[in-house]
């Protein structure tokens, strides 16, 4: 397993599977004395069959709008977790 854009993180045989498409965005602060520090990631996933689902078709058809919804995802959930964004936030 790796921790990549876009990549399915896990393959269950069908009939096991509760989720049937499956997008971990990774979430990441970056700052210069932790460098790129992985923190989590926000998940999106669907229970419908890939051909009828929103995630599949992106994927098939509109890679770039899913690539900038992915890019919307890190960044706010960077935001939300970065110590110094999150106590702006709060006065």
């Amino acid at each position: 397993m790796h921790f990549a854009w876009g990549t399915p993180q896990v393959q269950l045989p069908w009939e096991m599977a509760k989720w049937r498409v499956i997008l971990a965005t990774p979430v990441l602060l970056e700052d210069e004395v932790h460098g790129r520090l992985p923190v989590g990631a926000i998940t999106l996933v669907s229970d419908l069959d890939p051909k009828d689902g929103i995630l599949h078709k992106l994927q098939k058809e509109d890679r770039e709008l899913l690539q900038r919804v992915e890019r919307f995802l890190a960044e706010a959930g960077s935001k939300v977790l970065r110590p110094s964004y999150s106590d702006r936030s709060q006065n």
